[in-house]
């Protein structure tokens, strides 16, 4: 690709370019930028915070030594002033089912500390000779130097930030009781918030229900886990299982059953690990794009300015235009003389070059 001049920029032209929110007014984004940010936030900020939030709720939710650490957390966690039992388990399970994302901070941080480096690299690796003469290129890595820094302070702000979402839509629109869940179930608009959560808290099963006519995020992710559980357990030859999730399927319909209190009540593992996966899917997706866009929002307010010096762009002699080789019936209108090679959306070429190819037609 770097020995081929005939072409066009291999990094698209500004009118087809989409905004950025750090760059003005547009910025675009080379291979190793989009490498980049593929395995920054992609890669890491995503696919291994989920991963990593599986196993967290999962020892959280299926084993002893899980529960326990809960709890000590819940019990740190109510002590915030003006927050009951209740909002203190809210916000300390769903804080920490979101671990994954935490723990991939430290590696998403280095990654940004190093992003000029590894972009000029891949770049190169990439585009070969041409990543050094090519001015969107040189142009585009110009654009990272000159930015500020991701630091410590755009990170946690944006993790922070981004949970702000996540928790509003949790509460809005994911469980049975959900307000969704009451606006769209004429029985429990009926009942009133707190009778809802009493009922939810004595009688489970029955509260289970009567929930399940409602609309609410939890009600298909139960139903495609438990189907995929009994599919599991089909081939395994598991019938005992196939009988349990039947059983959870009748007496607590559109939801899944987790915690130690009872083995009866609650569903079995072949069910619980394809609902962690997508729960969690979908969860830590949410705050990954937040944490995406948050990041290019609070980037330029508390990153660190940048230390690098930048690199000249190398300059191209413009094409006289006198000399650009005139249309004809042989020859389409927007067909572009060989030796020319467009750069964004100006066409670029030496004098020697144009006046050669003027000979030749």
């Amino acid at each position: 690709m770097a020995d081929n001049v005939n072409q066009s920029s291999p990094i698209a032209p500004r009118e087809e370019r989409a905004p950025d929110d750090v760059f003005a007014p547009k910025h675009a984004k080379t291979y190793g930028e989009k490498k980049f940010n593929f395995l920054t936030y992609n890669a890491i900020g995503y696919i291994a915070n989920a991963l990593l939030s599986v196993v967290a709720v999962w020892w959280v939710e299926r084993t002893h030594s899980g529960t326990k650490m809960m709890d000590g957390f819940v019990r740190q966690v109510s002590k915030i002033p003006k927050l009951n039992p209740d909002q203190a388990k809210f916000y300390a399970t769903k804080t920490f089912f979101l671990a994954g994302g935490f723990m991939v901070m430290p590696f998403m941080k280095v990654l940004e500390d190093h992003k000029l480096d590894l972009v000029k690299k891949w770049n190169r690796q990439h585009y070969g000779e041409l990543a050094d003469s090519d001015p969107d290129i040189v142009k585009s890595e110009n654009e990272i130097a000159t930015s500020n820094k991701q630091s410590w302070g755009s990170v946690l702000s944006s993790r922070v930030l981004a949970l702000v979402p996540f928790y509003l839509g949790y509460w809005l629109l994911w469980d049975n009781k959900s307000p969704l869940s009451r606006f769209s179930n004429s029985k429990l608009s009926e009942m009133g918030g707190d009778a809802v959560k009493q009922m939810a808290k004595e009688d489970p099963s029955g509260f289970s229900k009567h929930a399940a006519s409602g609309i609410y995020i939890d009600r298909p992710i139960a139903a495609f886990s438990r189907l995929f559980g009994k599919g599991t357990a089909h081939v395994m030859g598991d019938k005992q299982t196939v009988a349990k999730i039947n059983q959870m399927t009748t007496e607590f319909p559109g939801t899944v059953r987790h915690g130690l209190e009872s083995e009866a009540l609650r569903d079995p593992d072949h069910v619980a690990l394809p609902y962690y996966v997508v729960s969690e899917a979908i969860t830590s997706g949410i705050v990954a794009w937040g944490v995406f866009a948050l990041t290019r929002v609070l980037g330029p307010i508390f990153g660190k300015k940048p230390d690098q010096p930048t690199a000249p762009l190398p300059k191209v002699a413009e094409a006289p235009q006198a000399l650009l080789p005139r249309p004809t019936p042989e020859m389409p209108e927007k067909l572009e003389a060989p030796g020319l090679r467009v750069s964004g959306i100006e066409h670029h070429a030496t004098a020697v070059q144009a006046q050669h190819e003027a000979a030749r037609h």
